[in-house]
């Protein structure tokens, strides 16, 4: 109960959600029920024209959803200092939040290196979702 508080605390009081508790609320629940209603996962607009597909239980995508720019700093900084041409390493990259924003915002080269299998399967989904091949390479990294 504590982790669902703290976790609707830190959705609600994200920057990109502060002062808009409604259109928040509104998102979290068309998630939580469409998630058990719908078979398959939706895609939804990320920044600028990048998309993001959102799959059941896979937190780094739901976090996109919640918040847009979940680590909202750091992406922001990404977004407005990263050039075109210039390369983005994206260790641990998980479904490419980090890799779609260097790729399709800021035109920049990007290694996104993924060691889970379905998680770097859903990496590949989003980099050819978002037209990212020639700016995106991909890697699986087993240890």
């Amino acid at each position: 109960m504590l982790s669902t508080i703290k976790n609707f605390s830190f959705i609600f009081n994200h920057p990109i959600n502060r002062g808009k508790p409604l259109k928040t609320l509104h998102r979290i629940l068309s998630w939580q029920i469409g998630s058990r209603l719908l078979p398959y996962p939706i895609i939804f607009k990320y920044a600028n024209d990048a998309k993001i597909i959102v799959k059941k239980s896979k937190t780094g995508s739901t976090g996109a959803y919640y918040m847009g720019l979940h680590d909202f700093p750091e992406m922001s900084f990404l977004m407005h200092f990263l050039r075109p041409g210039e390369v983005f390493m994206d260790i641990g990259s998980n479904m490419g939040s980090y890799a779609i924003l260097a790729g399709s915002v800021a035109k920049a080269r990007c290694f996104a290196i993924e060691p889970i299998p379905s998680t770097y399967a859903d990496l590949q989904e989003n980099i050819k979702l978002n037209n990212l091949e020639a700016l995106v390479c991909a890697a699986f990294y087993i240890r």
